[in-house]
């Protein structure tokens, strides 16, 4: 599996969102190099459980930021989250 790579089009100009879809992407691409690399599954897990606690805080830290904007949107993402936690916990 390829790496994940930070793309400009992913920036939305908020400075702790923006770092954190940044280190969201570094934490997955140990995981993908772990596995790319056969590395055995303990390391695997462990990389797999800190990018699960790491995606915790930041659906928080967006849903939070979301919130003090007023944005209209912010059901659907929130459910979006919970599906992709869903997903991830599967």
């Amino acid at each position: 599996m390829s790496e994940l790579v930070w793309k400009i089009e992913y920036h939305i100009g908020h400075f702790q969102i923006d770092n954190e879809h940044k280190h969201l992407i570094s934490l997955a691409n140990k995981v993908i190099h772990f596995s790319n690399q056969g590395e055995n599954k303990h390391k695997i897990r462990s990389a797999l459980k800190t990018l699960h606690q790491y995606i915790i805080i930041h659906f928080r830290n967006e849903e939070n930021y979301m919130e003090r904007l007023g944005y209209q949107g912010i059901e659907r993402h929130k459910e979006c989250h919970v599906e992709l936690i869903a997903r991830f916990n599967d």
